[in-house]
Parts: C-alpha cells; structure tokens; sequence
C-alpha cells in the first residue's frame, strides 16, 4: 500500500494522493456501514427466528384435539373449541403476528375447516386406524383438480404443497368428509328406523 501511496504521489503529485485517500477512506466507510447493516440484518432475523420457533410451540402445544393416534373421537364441540383457542392464539402477542405468509395461509386453512366442522351436527368422528391411508384415498380423489398437492403428498413432502392450492383443497376435503359423515349418519338412522318397525 506504501509503494502505491509513493507511485501516485511520484505521477499525480498532491493533489492526486488526496484525491486518492479521499476515495480510500470513502470505500472504507461503506464497507463498515455495509459490515454493519449486515449485522443488524443478521441480528433482527435471528431474534425473529427466535420469537417465531417460541410462538410456534405454543401453537403446537394447542393443537393436540388434531392428534391422529388418540382414541377421543372428534366432534364439532372439539372443532369449536380448538377453532377458538387457535384465535385467540392468534390474536396474541406472540401469535399471527409472526406466522411466515405461508404458514399463516396454512392456518388460515386450518382454521376454515375447524370453522365448518364446528358449525355441522355431526356424530362424533371415531379416528380411523389408518390415518394416512385413508387421507390419501380422500387426497387421490382430487388428483385432477389439486395435483401439486397429491404429489407433494405422494413424495412424502407435504411442506412442498403451495399454501393456496391447499387452503382450496382444504374446503374441498371438508365438503367431502361432512357428505360421508352426513351419508353414514341416514344411513344410521334408517338402521334405527328399520330396527324398530
């Protein structure tokens, strides 16, 4: 840097060498503010990432109606309930807030379909033996209109389906399960009806 300094001052005289200090001592302030606007950058997005893994335990924890290996049948009291707690989780501090827009599409999703099953009569779900099979054949019957989501399914990476497509295919899916539920349920009444004639 010296023998740069000297060879400038030799061809340029005075003049030049300040204007080429001037220019070094520019370059070495933008360097630090960028050094220091990375820092902060870096600093916010881990408090973030930080703020958001706490927030999204507590909407973890309050999901367990959902669990898929529980022998208490699910019912449209259940579905209001988590419905409600959900929004409350929500609207709290540490809640919607810091859901990623594709999470919060994703919540949304869930939150329409618990908003459905919570306003249907519905006898109570007993939880199917096979959870995963029977979500896929009531997936693969919407293969035509919903593939990106029956592969993302299929390839075993459901984090891959694109948030829309599966809030849509949520209400689809909805509609179906309330039609078997409201099928089986005349169908049980006739039973009855049948049984007492």
């Amino acid at each position: 840097m010296d023998k740069l300094i000297e060879a400038i001052a030799q061809n340029l005289g005075t003049i030049g060498l300040l204007i080429f200090l001037a220019v070094m001592a520019i370059l070495s302030v933008v360097r630090e503010i960028a050094r220091i606007r990375l820092d902060i950058a870096r600093h916010r997005s881990s408090d973030l990432l930080n703020r958001r893994f706490a927030s999204y335990g507590i909407l973890w924890s309050q999901m367990k109606d959902l669990a898929i290996y529980s022998a208490i049948p699910f019912d449209e009291k259940i579905a209001e309930s988590l419905r409600d707690r959900l929004s409350s989780w929500y609207f709290s501090a540490d809640g919607g807030m810091l859901l990623s827009a594709s999470a919060r599409d994703f919540y949304f999703a869930l939150q329409d379909t618990l908003t459905t099953l919570a306003g249907a009569t519905l006898i109570a779900f007993q939880r199917s033996t096979d959870p995963r099979k029977s979500f896929l054949e009531v997936l693969n019957t919407h293969i035509a209109s919903h593939p990106e989501c029956v592969e993302a399914q299929n390839d075993n990476r459901p984090e891959h389906m694109p948030a829309e497509k599966w809030r849509s295919l949520c209400k689809v899916l909805t509609d179906d399960v309330l039609c078997q539920r409201r099928t089986k349920t005349a169908h049980l009444w006739r039973l009855k009806i049948a049984h007492f004639d």
